[in-house]
């Protein structure tokens, strides 16, 4: 499973969920969606993340010093109000035309008004941004969170693969034959579902420069030990090859190392030196 969060725009997909950047980087990133595959699976996720986020984020509450300043900003009297109030006190008998306020004047409040809309739309915005930082920030964690969770499950799962393909696959070491063999160590690694093996070999005598071991696969179902190929050792006796018989095995039961002519044989000739129980 291909992990999605390493794409190289996975940054751009979550600020597109988010709402964010110009509407003309919103439509490119758009127009991008329906070429990548893998970047429109990883936006519908991160959508459908963010969807689930909003309805857990909890309400943030604005700080108490922004409610205090701007309560503080709402009981100050306006300055209209102190010139009033430092003014002599007069009497004055109103006139039955005066029985309604003259809202002629009224517009002296009006920047009184603007203010404090200014100061709670500032609050407003201070909240908004709390809320949206905190639901990005939130977000971010949940898919590191989740990237995690798909690395770990990921690697148990390749744990798991490789368990079930080593109960596949069979182990066979094998014993000298011939007392001038008998420091040699053989260890065949076979896979009868792929058809393929690894030998190993170790402290192998060295042979004539016009012969070299081979490797046979003893199967019921043929008639002849069936080739694998042949096996060349360096000069302390060492060998690790990977090998694939040239016929299909049913059942490996033995394999064999024996001494042939140089380049191998189709049928063994040569003395069997090593063969497994």
């Amino acid at each position: 499973m291909k992990d999605l969060m390493s794409h190289p725009r996975a940054d751009e997909a979550l600020d597109w969920v988010n709402g964010l950047g110009t509407p003309e980087e919103r439509a490119a990133f758009e127009r991008d969606l329906a070429k990548d595959a893998d970047l429109s699976a990883l936006t519908e996720g991160l959508s459908d993340g963010s969807a689930i986020l909003a309805m857990s984020v909890p309400q943030v509450s604005p700080p108490a010093s922004l409610r205090a300043k701007l309560m503080d900003r709402i009981a100050e009297p306006s300055p209209d109000a102190k010139n009033e109030a430092s003014a002599p006190s007069l009497k004055v008998m109103p006139s039955p035309r005066e029985g309604v306020k003259d809202l002629s004047n009224s517009g002296s409040m009006a920047p009184r008004y603007r203010e404090l809309f200014a100061w709670a739309a500032a609050l407003a915005f201070a909240i908004g941004c709390g809320w949206l930082w905190q639901r990005q920030d939130s977000t971010k964690r949940l898919l590191v969170s989740a990237g995690e969770r798909i690395e770990n499950l990921t690697g148990e799962l390749a744990k798991a693969q490789q368990s079930r393909d080593l109960a596949k696959v069979e182990v066979n070491s094998l014993k000298a034959t011939i007392d001038a063999y008998q420091e040699g160590v053989a260890l065949v690694v076979w896979d009868a579902e792929k058809q393929e093996g690894v030998l190993k070999l170790e402290k192998m005598p060295p042979i004539p420069l016009d012969k070299d071991y081979q490797l046979w696969v003893v199967d019921p179902s043929h008639q002849n030990p069936v080739d694998a190929g042949v096996v060349r050792v360096d000069e302390q006796g060492f060998a690790r090859v990977s090998f694939k018989p040239s016929m299909d095995i049913a059942k490996a039961e033995k394999f064999a190392i024996s001494v042939e002519q140089h380049g191998g044989v189709p049928v063994n000739a040569g003395p069997i030196v090593l063969l497994s129980p």
